[in-house]
């Protein structure tokens, strides 16, 4: 009975991921909402069953199997990720002009259809995807169907995250637990997979970090935590929890392979003012965009009340989270004195980070669920499913939550913390 009820969610989770790549559009909540949540629904019922590891590969690659064809709906990020590809092809740094710039010059008149669909937004800033990135795109636009090609370089990526947690935990039951909670995780899944969104090849070089720094290969931890970084600037967070990680030696070791690795990623995009046309992009997320913030929307309607602008409040909470995320990381890193606790450490630090951020778009949790998956984090596989309230915000205008879908978003999150906090204490206190 067991057997045939799991075959059943299989089949609803292979038509829930059919409807969200062939027939929803970002505008249909409702079916987008009840797609999700069928797919949620099975995930966690999968997450509580003893499923074979070989059932679990299986699975996952034939929901990603379903979007082969599909065209991403609910993001125009890849939009983007082409229109920079193209022009790295065409010898031009994509830190070095801003769309808007090129697409009335003679020469760009059939990159318009891209232009047009990446919105205005993306239009009128600079690139803010870092270089390795960059190249991925180049690599896509060389093709006719560029879209394939970031699609199977994406789930390329996820198999590559399977073997890694696979060869990362030790205990058989954590093991297939972990492998179902990342690789059958449907926000994985759709935000990959179906959204193009690279945070999957970024987890496969930093889980391959972890990788090596277990088996102590420094310059092999330094090329993959180089490709991490450089592939997007999440990783970065954590560096400071290597400092006692790591003797001198190999801290010198791994310092020393991971600058000539930035160098070599570097030197084909700089030329005038890329730094600083790069780091104004980037510097954008920290001061003036928002989007599905708990703690920053908390602020802003306190800071509203007391008669603050909007631009200033962004600028002002950008300096405060910033520097509270320097002394938390500092914090962790004198804590940090073996590989389980640089783990422990670094996913609290990434969760603390995201969960203070002004700007938290749903594929940004993925390197969470990554994390999650080797400590068995049932807060982070919650948020994974709750964040999709954040397309709500795509019927309003301007595009920003009402405040009840926040509190929909994250109250459940506060609910599992809290009670996860009072099962841990009993435990302790029975422990003792």
């Amino acid at each position: 009975m067991k057997t045939l009820f799991s075959i059943l969610l299989v089949l609803c989770s292979t038509a829930a991921y059919y409807l969200i790549g062939y027939q929803i559009e970002r505008s249909d909540l409702y079916l987008l909402f009840f797609s999700v949540g069928l797919s949620f629904g099975s995930y966690f019922y999968f997450l509580r069953q003893p499923i074979s590891i070989g059932v679990i590969l299986i699975s996952g690659l034939l929901f990603r199997l379903i979007f082969t064809f599909s065209t991403p709906s609910l993001s125009q990020d890849f939009y983007r990720f082409i229109w920079d590809g193209t022009l790295f092809l065409r010898g031009i740094s994509p830190y070095t002009y801003v769309p808007e710039e090129l697409i009335y010059l003679e020469h760009y008149h059939n990159l318009k259809p891209l232009y047009e669909a990446m919105g205005p937004s993306s239009a009128r800033n600079f690139s803010n995807y870092p270089m390795l990135n960059q190249w991925l795109f180049a690599l896509g636009s060389l093709s006719e169907y560029p879209a394939f090609v970031y699609r199977l370089l994406i789930v390329l990526a996820d198999l590559a995250v399977f073997w890694l947690l696979h060869q990362l935990i030790l205990s058989f039951t954590h093991k297939r637990w972990a492998l179902t909670a990342y690789f059958l995780n449907p926000l994985v899944i759709v935000e990959g997979t179906h959204n193009l969104h690279f945070e999957p090849v970024m987890l496969a070089f930093l889980l391959a970090f972890l990788y090596a720094l277990k088996r102590k290969r420094q310059w092999l931890a330094a090329a993959f935590f180089s490709a991490s970084v450089f592939t997007k600037l999440l990783p970065l967070l954590i560096g400071p929890l290597l400092l006692r990680l790591l003797n001198p030696k190999s801290l010198t070791i791994f310092g020393l392979g991971f600058l000539v690795l930035s160098v070599l990623f570097i030197v084909p995009f700089s030329g005038p003012l890329w730094a600083q046309n790069w780091g104004s992009s980037v510097g954008l997320w920290f001061s003036n965009f928002e989007f599905n913030s708990a703690l920053y929307r908390l602020f802003k309607e306190v800071g509203l009340l007391l008669g603050a602008q909007d631009y200033q409040l962004i600028k002002v909470y950008g300096y405060l989270h910033a520097f509270g995320i320097v002394l938390l990381a500092g914090y962790f890193s004198i804590r940090s004195t073996n590989l389980n606790q640089f783990i422990r450490y670094s996913e609290w630090l990434l969760l603390a980070y995201l969960l203070s951020s002004p700007t938290i778009h749903p594929w940004y949790l993925i390197t969470l669920v990554g994390l999650a998956s080797l400590r068995k984090s049932m807060f982070v596989l919650l948020w994974s499913a709750t964040v999709f309230l954040s397309y709500s915000a795509y019927a309003q205008s301007p595009v920003e939550l009402p405040l009840w879908i926040t509190a929909a978003e994250y109250l459940p999150l506060v609910a599992i913390a809290y009670f996860t906090s009072r099962s841990f204490s009993r435990s302790s206190l029975l422990s003792r």
